[in-house]
């Protein structure tokens, strides 16, 4: 990254940062910083990572466990998730169990449901759940202009197999009577499950409505999704959906998964809706739902989306659940 000095502390606002290109350098650095400071607790993101989550508990382990040391696993330990490597990951979760670790540290969830698959994962484990922290929703509706003969769709998001985008793409190509467009936009995880998709966009005839943008700048990431009409989520699993979120407080509706968080809110009408991310034809009715809905009335799904959202922060109040989370004393 430009302008970033790697494999050295450097100062952002209240924040000391270390920026890791080399493994053994990032290894030296925790135990040296986790011997020199009275940390309150440890937290990492991620359970599988070999550089931010295996590394840092090893030294956590080497060092006496002297710290509460809390773990986010985002989602990787739903049924999809553990497929993916899967020899790998069993293998991880089994030492956690037979060395007791997994009931040594803190789990953070972001739901109930993720609560429930990381005890199906770790037997005892201590779960405390609280939802991410989003960024806070419009407090109005931005002037847009609205095509209304031409749908826009987005999926935001890495381009893997765990977030179905194929099975996105058999959806709509079930959608033959719908103007619309695709964009998809995201990092490449996978090469070779992207050129599965573009194999089914040739296949499924939707050459001219898909289009392929990379990945989107963290900051304008809801400027972006505001340019569209439904963000489209066909993943199997999500922990939380940060991207949900974005598009739901800029105003714009969701399609999600059955077995995601946002499916099972309350007073979602308008703003959410329901699809089984397992069948094409039932994605193709989710799409067709909101169609009929902005029909209707164009401004109903970004008025209910908007609203949603701001219920929902200001209900769920995730600030200060996440400092109740970390309040481990």
């Amino acid at each position: 990254m430009p302008g970033v000095t790697a494999d050295h502390w450097v100062q952002q606002n209240e924040a000391n940062v270390f920026y890791s290109m080399s493994l053994a350098r990032l290894g030296f650095e925790l135990w040296r910083y986790c011997r020199d400071n009275d940390t309150s607790v440890i937290y990492l993101n991620s359970l599988f990572d070999r550089r931010y989550t295996l590394l840092p508990v090893l030294v956590w382990v080497l060092r006496g466990r002297r710290s509460p040391l809390m773990l986010a696993p985002r989602g990787e330990m739903s049924p999809q998730a553990l497929e993916s490597g899967r020899i790998r990951k069993r293998a991880l979760l089994g030492a956690l169990r037979v060395s007791g670790l997994g009931r040594k540290i803190l789990w953070h969830a972001s739901s109930a449901e993720e609560a429930k698959q990381i005890r199906q994962g770790i037997s005892q484990a201590e779960v405390r759940i609280a939802p991410s922290i989003p960024a806070r929703p419009l407090q109005r509706l931005p002037a847009r202009h609205r095509d209304p003969a031409r749908v826009r769709l987005l999926f935001l998001g890495r381009i893997s197999p765990l977030k179905n985008i194929d099975g996105l793409l058999r959806g709509l190509g079930l959608c033959g009577d719908i103007n619309f467009e695709l964009t998809l936009a995201g990092p490449i995880d996978s090469d070779e499950y992207w050129r599965e998709c573009r194999e089914l966009v040739r296949s499924e005839g939707l050459e001219s409505s898909v289009t392929c943008v990379g990945a989107i700048d963290g900051e304008s990431v809801r400027e972006f999704v505001g340019l569209y009409d439904l963000l489209t989520i066909p993943s199997h699993s999500e922990s939380f959906g940060h991207v949900a979120f974005e598009a739901l407080g800029a105003g714009v509706p969701i399609l999600v998964g059955a077995t995601t968080m946002w499916a099972t809110v309350p007073d979602r009408e308008g703003a959410v809706y329901v699809c089984d991310s397992r069948s094409p034809d039932s994605i193709a009715d989710g799409v067709r739902q909101f169609v009929r809905s902005r029909e209707r009335d164009a401004e109903l799904g970004p008025r209910a989306a908007l609203l949603f959202a701001q219920n929902w922060y200001a209900t769920s109040d995730p600030v200060s659940r996440s400092r109740e989370l970390l309040d481990v004393s």
